[in-house]
């Protein structure tokens, strides 16, 4: 690990991969079953009666359409003051042998305006952290090497628009690049299975769960072979102890392991 580490951070203050690198860097992430999202314990979205008030379908008729998704009780912090329905992401991905990721975002694209966001956020900033020790200390070393290419949660809602950054919902997605003049990022329709894309409301639910109070808080992102061969985003806040990560997220594996149901998630 510690010679894989010194290989990465090289001397131009710039982190550098050869192929041969890379290919380690692959192999470390493969053997990881779960690389974010693995101390997640509730998958659950809760969608309460009173979302549905301005909608183009009934309570009854989503209840209906999702019956063999949802679960009759939920034990987790709620703060919707309304009669709920709640939406268990693992039954859907675990009833779905057919699933892709795709089939779940057209589900958030038609019912993203149900849910109840406040209840989510935990659940959403939760799935992309990446929470392995080995791999988090990993991505301080690496980190360290990068040149620091930041966007604050203001310049982002500033940018996306205030409207459609305060209005949660997943009919667009944030694909950020990095670029020699530092990070910038497309807005784009709806989401597509591949490449490293951010919804709006993960942006918001590490603001929200992190408890910040000053939406000029920077994110740092920086870009590895973190899942294949091919660079990915992947996106650091700095909080009062230490750092934490986040990749673009994955759904939870269900009771038939990682290999049955791992995909990323629109989420």
């Amino acid at each position: 690990m510690l010679t894989l580490i010194t290989l990465l951070v090289s001397c131009d203050n710039k982190a550098k991969f050869t192929d041969e690198q890379r290919k380690e860097l692959s192999f470390l992430f493969s053997q990881r079953d779960l690389v974010s999202g693995a101390g997640c314990k509730d998958n659950i979205l809760v969608i309460p009666e009173n979302k549905f008030t301005a909608s183009t379908i009934s309570y009854a008729k989503f209840k209906t359409d999702n019956s063999k998704y949802l679960s009759g009780s939920f034990n987790g912090y709620k703060v919707c003051d309304s009669s709920s329905s709640y939406f268990n992401i693992i039954k859907f991905i675990t009833k779905e042998r057919d699933f892709s990721k795709e089939k779940f975002a057209l589900w958030l694209q038609e019912n993203g305006k149900h849910i109840c966001f406040n209840q989510a956020y935990k659940l959403i900033e939760c799935i992309h952290t990446i929470d392995d020790e080995k791999i988090r200390l990993l991505l301080e070393s690496i980190r360290e090497g990068e040149k620091v290419n930041s966007l604050s949660f203001n310049q982002i809602r500033d940018k996306i628009g205030g409207l459609k950054y305060d209005n949660d919902c997943y009919d667009q997605y944030l694909k950020f690049k990095i670029k020699e003049s530092g990070v910038d990022f497309d807005l784009l329709p709806g989401f597509e299975g591949g490449g490293d894309y951010y919804s709006i409301p993960f942006i918001r639910s590490i603001y929200q769960a992190n408890k910040l109070t000053d939406m000029d808080t920077p994110l740092e992102f920086f870009s590895i072979p973190l899942y294949s061969s091919e660079d990915q985003i992947v996106i650091a806040i700095k909080l009062g102890n230490g750092y934490k990560y986040y990749d673009f997220s994955q759904i939870p594996p269900g009771s038939g392991g990682i290999g049955s149901y791992f995909s990323f998630s629109p989420l």
